[in-house]
């Protein structure tokens, strides 16, 4: 499927996080900021698949490396859109900080997010990456007034 801009790309997969959300754990998810305590639940299935954490290991399992990509674009995706409905912005391609490759973000406020990235370290790192606990630091800097749509 051809997309005509990164921030429909990335609305496409939000809507793709939303449906695998409904039809795989039996979460509603609205786009509102309390959705992602739920994508936090379904960031920690994930992590637990595994005794060592679904993708700790990437060099013992090759194969989770084009899963793991999945799951950042699909709720990274997600979070962006959370994001952006709440405070405006908009999706770019960036330089992530230490990267010569250019990933999506969204920038608002002033602000540069990676959600994808947080998403990797999510499942990488498991729970001290919380992405409940990402979104509340950025709701505390950001301001908590909603953008009104």
């Amino acid at each position: 499927m051809a997309f005509e801009s990164i921030g429909e790309m990335m609305e496409s997969l939000a809507r793709d996080a939303v449906s695998i959300a409904a039809r795989e754990y039996k979460i509603d998810l609205d786009y509102a900021g309390g959705s992602l305590q739920q994508v936090e639940s379904i960031m920690g299935i994930l992590y637990e698949r595994s005794p060592q954490g679904m993708f700790a290991d990437l060099a013992a399992k090759p194969v989770d490396g084009a899963e793991l990509e999945r799951h950042c674009k699909l709720w990274g995706g997600y979070i962006g859109e959370v994001v952006r409905k709440r405070w405006g912005g908009e999706w770019i391609l960036a330089s992530y900080p230490g990267w010569k490759a250019l990933v999506p973000a969204v920038e608002v406020n002033g602000a540069r997010l990676f959600p994808m990235m947080k998403v990797h370290r999510r499942l990488t790192q498991g729970s001290d990456e919380s992405v409940w606990s990402f979104y509340q630091m950025l709701s505390n800097k950001l301001g908590v007034e909603a953008k009104v749509q």
